[in-house]
C-alpha cells in the first residue's frame, strides 16, 4: 500500500453530506456517507495553503496519454472524463479544451501536419478535432466496445484505431470513411503503431502478443510472443528497423521489426505500482534519432536505454507517482511525462533537468465544479485507490472494502471508524466476501490467490492457491462450507475448512465473470464470456440451464431470497430478471451497466448506471423505477445492501460511499426492507 504525506491528499472521506438525489413518487432523498481508505478524516474547511482551490473530482488517472504536435509547440493530453487539453509547450498555458466524448478518453494523437487531433474513448467513438480552434470535425463510429488506441499513418491520410472488441479499423482521415477492419486478436487491442514507411501496423493486445500487419491489405505478417501480460504501448524506431513494446508485465522489449526476433529485454520494472485498472498501464517511446528508448519505472523515475544494446543511459528522478505516458519532442531534446498526480512534466534529455510542470488538467464535473457536492474540499494532490468490492457482514455491523492498494479495510458500519486492515495480497484486491456466520472474510486478488481471514483480529487463516488468473470474484455458499471463484474459463469450488479443491465447473475458454449461489446452496450461477449465464448443480457439477439474451459481458448476478429469481446486469446496459426453474426471461428492467444488488426481502433491485449516472432502485415485481441515488461522481464497481435493507454501500474509482435510505411511510420506494434485522 502506497502512503502519501501530501497535506491535500483526499482518499475516501468520512463525512455526512446531503446529496442531490432524484426522489421519485414523493420519496425523501437519501444521505451519503463516505470513508478514507486509510481511515483518515478530511475536514470540510477552506483549502489548505498551496491546495489551490476546490476539488474537481479526479478519476484514477486524469492525465492519461499525451502527444507533442509535429512542431513541438503544443502538447495534447487526455484530461479525464470526456475531454482533451491542448497546452502551449513553451510556458504550459492552456490553449483550449476539446470536449464531446461521453466517457473517459483513452488515447490522443496529432496528424503529421499538426492540423488535426484524433481521440478515442470508452464511448466507442473516435473524434477528429481542428487543432487550431478546437472545432469538432467528425465523429467516427464502428467499434462495438471501448476505443483504446488511435494513431495516424505517416502520410496523414489514414487513421488507425484499436478497440476492446479485438479489431483494428483503418479510416480515411479526410472524410471518415471506413477503409478496412482487421481482425485476429483474441482479446482487446490496447496499443497501435505505424512503421515509418506506413506499410506495417503493429498492434499490442490483451492476449499478450504483438501482431504485425500489412497496412494496405490487412494481412497478418507475423506474431511476436514474449510478454506475459497485455501489451499497452508500442513504438517503432525512426528507421523502422526496431520495435519497442511495454507491457503490464512491467517489462520493455526491443524487437527486430523485419523478422520479429527479440533483441533486448530492458532491465528495470516499468509502470506504476498497483495500477492494474487501466489498459494504458505503461508507456514506451523511441527518441527521434532511434538511439534511445524511454519508459517510466516503478520507483518514480524515467529510464533511458541505449537502443542498440539495452545499456542504461540515464535515470530521471521524476518524484511522481503513477505515470501513464512518456513522449519525446520531435527534436529529441525534451521528454514529456504524464502522471496521475494531475501534471505534465517536461524534462531535458541531456541532463534530466526538470524544465517545466504543466498543471490545471484535473477532471471537472460536466455540470460545474460544485455539481456533485454542495461543499468545498481541498484539491486532490494525488488520486485515490480504486475500490473494487464492498461487502457487509451478515449482522450488518462491519463493512469491508477491497482496493488497488493490496489491502482490505474493515470498517464499523455505524460510524465509519476503521477497525483493521488485512494485508498480504501482492497487487490489487478485487473481491471480498463474508462467511454466513460473519467470522471469516475471503479476499481474492491480482496475485491469483484467495485468502481467508479471521474477522475479529485480522489473522490470516489460510491462502488458497490454484487459480490460473486473477481472482475477480469470491462467494461463500449459504452454509459457509464452500467457496466459489471464477477465472480462466472455469469455476472452482473450494472446501473452506482446509482449502481443498472440491470441483471444477467448465464454462468456456472466454473466461467467467460474476458468480452467485442460490439461497439453498444447491445452484451456482455464473456469467460466461460468451455473454450467457450458466446455472450448475453444485452437488454433481451438472449444467442445468444456459440463459441467453445479453449481448455483452455479464457484470453482476444476484439470486432472490426465495430462489425463484435471478437478476443479471450486463455491459449491454440492460438488467434482466430470469426464472431460475426453467431459465426463461421474465423481464428486462431499467438500463444500467454496472453491478446489481437485491434487497434482503427480494423486492428492490439496486443497479449502478455508468460513470456518475447514479444508482437506480427498481421494483423487482414490475420494474417500476422507485428512486435514483445521485452524487457519486465516478464509476461504481460494487454494490451491497446491509442485512436490514436500510443502507447501500457502493465502491468504485472515486472511493467508498454508504447511502442511508429513507425510512417511514416511503421506505418501500427507497428499497428499505420491510422489517429490520
Amino acid at each position: 500500500m502506497r502512503s502519501y504525506s501530501l497535506p491535500c491528499y483526499l482518499t475516501f472521506l468520512f463525512v455526512v453530506l446531503p446529496v442531490g438525489s432524484i426522489p421519485l413518487n414523493g420519496s425523501p432523498g437519501p444521505t451519503l456517507l463516505s470513508w478514507t481508505h486509510s481511515g483518515t478524516p478530511v475536514h470540510i474547511n477552506p483549502p489548505e495553503p498551496g491546495c489551490n482551490g476546490p476539488v474537481l473530482w479526479l478519476r484514477a488517472c486524469p492525465t492519461g496519454k499525451l502527444a507533442f504536435s509535429p512542431d513541438d509547440a503544443t502538447i495534447a493530453t487526455v484530461q479525464g472524463f470526456g475531454s482533451i487539453g491542448l497546452y502551449r509547450a513553451s510556458d504550459g498555458a492552456l490553449l483550449r479544451t476539446l470536449t464531446g466524448h461521453t466517457s473517459s478518453v483513452s488515447s490522443v494523437a496529432f496528424s503529421p501536419d499538426g492540423r488535426t487531433v484524433a481521440s478515442g474513448g470508452w464511448d466507442k467513438a473516435i473524434k477528429l478535432w481542428n487543432a487550431s480552434d478546437g472545432a469538432l470535425l467528425r465523429t467516427l463510429t464502428g467499434h462495438n466496445k471501448e476505443v483504446n488506441a488511435v494513431t495516424f499513418a505517416p502520410d496523414g491520410k489514414t487513421l488507425a484505431s484499436g478497440g476492446s472488441d479485438g479489431t483494428i479499423k483503418l479510416w480515411k482521415a479526410s472524410d471518415g470513411t471506413l477503409l478496412r477492419t482487421i481482425s485476429g486478436h483474441m482479446e482487446g487491442v490496447c496499443s497501435l503503431a505505424f512503421s515509418p514507411d506506413g506499410r506495417t501496423i503493429a498492434s499490442g493486445n490483451g492476449d499478450k502478443t504483438i501482431k504485425l500487419w500489412n497496412a494496405s491489405k490487412g494481412t497478418l505478417l507475423r506474431t511476436l510472443t514474449g510478454h506475459t501480460e497485455w501489451v499497452c504501448s508500442l513504438a517503432f524506431s525512426r528507421d523502422g528497423r526496431m520495435l519497442a513494446s511495454a507491457s503490464a508485465d512491467k517489462m520493455v522489449m526491443l524487437w527486430r521489426a523485419g523478422d520479429g526476433t527479440p533483441l533486448h529485454t530492458l532491465a528495470g520494472r516499468i509502470g506504476s505500482p498497483g495500477n492494474h485498472f487501466y489498459l494504458s498501464d505503461s508507456s514506451v517511446a523511441f527518441s527521434p534519432d532511434g538511439k534511445a528508448v524511454a519508459a517510466e519505472t516503478q520507483n518514480r523515475s524515467i529510464k533511458l536505454w541505449k537502443a542498440s544494446d539495452g545499456t542504461l543511459l540515464r535515470t530521471i528522478d521524476a518524484q511522481t507517482n503513477d505515470f501513464d505516458s512518456v513522449a519525446f519532442s520531435r527534436d529529441g531534446h525534451v521528454i514529456a511525462s504524464g502522471s496521475c498526480d494531475g501534471a505534465i512534466k517536461l524534462w531535458e534529455v541531456s541532463d534530466g533537468k526538470l524544465l517545466r510542470t504543466i498543471t490545471g488538467h484535473a477532471l471537472a464535473s460536466p455540470a460545474g465544479e460544485n455539481a456533485w457536492w454542495p461543499v468545498t474540499f481541498p484539491r486532490l494532490s494525488s488520486p485515490a485507490f480504486s475500490l473494487h468490492a464492498v461487502a457487509f457482514s451478515p449482522q450488518g455491523q462491519i463493512l469491508a472494502s477491497a482496493s488497488d492498494g493490496g489491502a482490505t479495510q474493515l470498517w464499523k458500519a455505524s460510524d465509519g471508524a476503521p477497525l483493521r486492515r488485512l494485508t498480504g495480497h501482492v497487487g490489487p484486491v478485487y473481491s471480498v466476501a463474508f462467511s454466513p456466520d460473519g467470522r471469516t472474510v475471503a479476499t481474492g486478488g491480482w496475485d491469483k490467490t484467495i485468502k481467508l481471514w479471521k474477522v475479529n483480529d485480522g489473522t490470516l487463516l489460510r491462502t488458497i492457491i490454484g487459480n490460473t488468473t486473477p481472482v475477480l470474484h469470491v462467494v461463500f455458499s449459504p452454509d459457509g462450507q464452500t467457496l466459489a471463484s471464477p477465472g480462466g474459463g472455469v469455476i472452482k469450488l473450494w472446501k473452506v475448512g482446509d482449502g481443498t479443491l472440491l470441483r471444477t465447473l467448465i464454462a468456456t475458454r472466454w473466461g467467467v465473470g460474476p458468480v452467485a449461489f442460490s439461497q439453498d446452496g444447491l445452484t451456482v450461477a455464473a456469467g460466461d464470456g460468451d455473454f450467457t449465464i450458466k446455472l450448475w448443480n453444485v452437488g454433481d457439477g451438472r449444467l442445468l440451464h444456459t440463459l441467453t439474451g445479453h449481448t455483452e459481458w455479464v457484470d453482476s448476478l444476484a439470486f432472490s431470497p426465495d430462489e425463484e429469481t435471478l437478476v443479471s446486469a450486463s455491459a449491454d446496459r440492460s438488467v434482466k430478471v430470469w426464472n431460475v426453474s426453467d431459465g426463461t426471461l421474465r423481464r428486462t428492467l431499467t438500463t444500467a451497466n454496472g453491478p446489481v444488488a437485491l434487497s434482503p426481502d427480494g423486492k428492490t433491485l439496486a443497479a449502478a448506471d455508468g460513470n456518475g449516472g447514479g444508482i437506480k432502485l427498481s421494483s423487482v415485481s414490475d420494474g417500476t423505477l422507485l428512486n435514483v441515488l445521485a452524487g457519486y461522481p465516478g464509476w461504481v464497481t460494487s454494490l451491497a445492501f446491509s442485512p436490514d435493507g436500510r443502507t447501500i454501500a457502493s465502491g468504485g474509482v472515486d472511493g467508498l460511499a454508504v447511502w442511508l435510505l429513507p425510512t417511514g411511510p416511503q421506505s418501500s420506494a427507497a428499497g428499505t426492507a420491510a422489517s429490520p434485522e
